[in-house]
């Protein structure tokens, strides 16, 4: 009866459930990868009152590091059934309607904790005990495929480390066993995963991060947009007449995008919007109308105030200078729009009729237009020096 006993009281005190952290970035999430458990072994019990209990028991089939021989028993992290459902629908439902076959989920997580990075390794018990089990060592470290940097492992939890370990929960609990690492930047995007043997992340294989429900930043920094440098301007401006448009070099030069490409910074002063320009020839024409304005999906205007720095006149054309194959951009400066604003239409007015071969001065609307999207795009408009062989 004792030991029974016992075995009860481990099997309610695992039961504390693992919550979701609240400040959480999920960073990829694996797909569904099924193994099979060796079939559990029953151990029967039986009390002073003749009273029959069993549990079953699975000694984990790993011997990848079977040199290693030290082993503890550590306490259960068992996680909420609902939370983990959320994270990977139908996974858990898989091995549960599934037990004849002795199946178990091998899943995981990465995410950005608490400044700090967290490989979640879920493991769906097969058996009421198992053993054997393994999750890190020294070796173990998440590799920026990008940079090259080696970020190493820090501690497990539960503590682990270089060690085969035991636990007791209820067949069929979802444990979440994490291993802790320095925190990634935010501009890592692709990972190689080394040393968690039992979830197969032995490297050679590249993981896209998505960075699920990631906090947005109310506001964004001033873009740093390089504004022309004037070069000359001609007589009294005349709309027909080109040799009196004002010329400019230097503008702020961009990666190779597709014409049209827009990004949006918003600031408590000011929203800002640059839009992705292709220049065909060594000198090429642009014009921007004073009545442009963004309109919120509530209505509200927002009216442009400035253009290129202020270095740029609007409701005139001007001539840029610079080389066939460049892409730039100029920056746009709005009244500010709040950040509570979640979609726009950027709306051009006509320009006054000219007389200039190929010209359209008709204005238009872009609709429908998401801030989160754009927000993402401003990465797309960081200064990239010309290069010229000749």
């Amino acid at each position: 009866m004792k030991k029974i006993t016992i075995l009860s009281f481990m099997a309610l005190f695992c039961a504390n459930v693992v919550a979701q952290s609240e400040n959480q970035t999920i960073l990829y999430k694996s797909r569904c990868c099924m193994t099979v458990s060796p079939p559990p072994v029953t151990t029967s019990y039986t009390d002073e009152e003749n009273n029959e209990y069993a549990m079953t028991s699975v000694r984990w089939p790993y011997t990848e590091n079977s040199w290693i021989k030290d082993t503890c028993w550590v306490k259960a992290p068992v996680i909420s059934s609902d939370y983990y459902d959320s994270l990977f629908p139908g996974m858990r439902d898989a091995t549960i309607n599934n037990q004849n076959a002795n199946l178990v989920v091998i899943n995981w997580m990465l995410a950005i904790e608490n400044d700090e990075t967290v490989l979640h390794c879920y493991f769906t018990m097969p058996a009421d005990e198992v053993t054997n089990l393994f999750l890190a060592m020294q070796e173990t470290a998440i590799v920026d495929l990008e940079t090259g940097v080696n970020y190493r492992i820090r501690r497990t939890e539960p503590e682990c480390m270089r060690k085969h370990f035991g636990l007791k929960a209820k067949k069929g609990d979802v444990l979440d066993l994490k291993i802790y690492f320095p925190k990634l930047p935010e501009t890592t995007e692709r990972v190689s995963i080394y040393t968690v043997p039992i979830w197969s992340l032995r490297g050679g294989v590249e993981y896209v991060l998505t960075r699920e429900n990631k906090a947005e930043k109310e506001y964004d920094d001033v873009p740093q947009i390089k504004s022309p440098t004037f070069i000359s301007k001609g007589k009294k401006y005349d709309s027909d007449n080109w040799d009196t448009w004002q010329r400019y070099k230097d503008v702020h030069l961009i990666k190779p995008v597709n014409e049209g490409t827009m990004a949006i910074w918003n600031t408590p002063e000011a929203t800002y919007i640059a839009i992705a320009h292709e220049q065909n020839s060594m000198s090429e024409y642009y014009s921007v109308r004073s009545g442009t304005m963004l309109v919120d999906n509530r209505g509200n205007q927002y009216k442009l105030k400035r253009f290129g720095g202020g270095n740029l006149p609007m409701d005139e054309l001007f001539w840029v200078d610079g080389y066939s194959g460049d892409f730039l951009t100029f920056l746009m400066e709005f009244e500010p729009m709040p950040p509570s604003v979640a979609s726009f239409s950027y709306v051009v007015p006509d320009l006054e009729n000219f007389y200039v071969k190929f010209t359209n001065p008709r204005g238009g609307v872009r609709s429908n237009l998401n801030v989160n999207e754009l927000r993402k795009n401003q990465s797309l408009f960081e200064y990239q020096p010309r290069v010229i062989k000749e």
